[in-house]
């Protein structure tokens, strides 16, 4: 990726995968496995992995040029440890954040736990969602000042439900037999259902109608259960 260097401090149009309209801001850093934009006070984290072009926008206005940062919000500067999806994601634990998995719409609210494959996310309108990520296609953290919903930390708090979960997502999968489940948001109809097998490289879940969908391992972007 040497070839984004010349990229660095310049306005950049950048299309992920899975969406329809590209993010814009200037490239201010370039990690191990991710690049940084900045479009206004916002910082955007991007997995290399889901970048399918970058643009150079020339056509731009030059506003967002000015007072680039000399430490990102994230850095792990101070650490020593180099830039990388796994380091922004430990230092937003905790913190109010925007992450884009799939769909038209992000999903907001707090990293809960990580794990060696996957993630463990806390959202106020979704509940718990188990993120896979190999999916994860942007981070964007919230300034600590940021209420979300105009809700009190101790609200949130108080809603958010403690899981033990596995140390990896098909670990975890299979603790989850013989519930229902939903995955990926249950985008499409056939991923709502009981959780009846699960032998990689592939799960069996069992829809409302009684049949049988057998569904790849890699592709579950997300997954979530009924609250109790």
């Amino acid at each position: 990726m040497n070839l984004m260097n010349s990229l660095l401090g310049k306005r950049i149009s950048v299309m992920i995968s899975g969406t329809s309209q590209p993010l814009e801001g200037v490239l201010i850093e370039i990690g191990q496995d991710i690049i940084v934009i900045k479009n206004q006070e916002n910082y955007f984290y991007l997995p290399k992995a889901h970048i399918k072009l970058i643009r150079d926008d020339v056509e731009a206005l030059p506003e967002l040029h000015d007072n680039l940062p000399l430490t990102l919000p994230l850095s792990t500067a101070s650490s020593g440890a180099p830039l990388s999806l796994q380091s922004i994601i430990e230092n937003a634990k905790g913190s109010f954040t925007e992450i884009y998995v799939l769909g038209v719409h992000s999903l907001y609210g707090y990293i809960q736990n990580i794990l060696s494959d996957y993630l463990v996310f806390f959202s106020p309108v979704f509940g718990t969602i188990l993120v896979h990520l190999k999916h994860l296609k942007y981070l964007h953290p919230y300034p600590a000042e940021i209420a979300p919903y105009a809700l009190k930390p101790e609200a949130l708090q108080t809603n958010q439900a403690a899981i033990s979960p596995e140390h990896t997502f098909i670990q975890q999968l299979k603790k989850m037999e013989g519930h229902f489940i939903m995955l990926d948001l249950a985008d499409q109809s056939h991923k709502v259902g009981l959780l009846k097998t699960v032998q990689a490289p592939m799960i069996e879940l069992v829809s409302s109608n009684g049949e049988s969908i057998f569904s790849m391992i890699e592709h579950i972007q997300t997954l979530t259960t009924p609250k109790n």
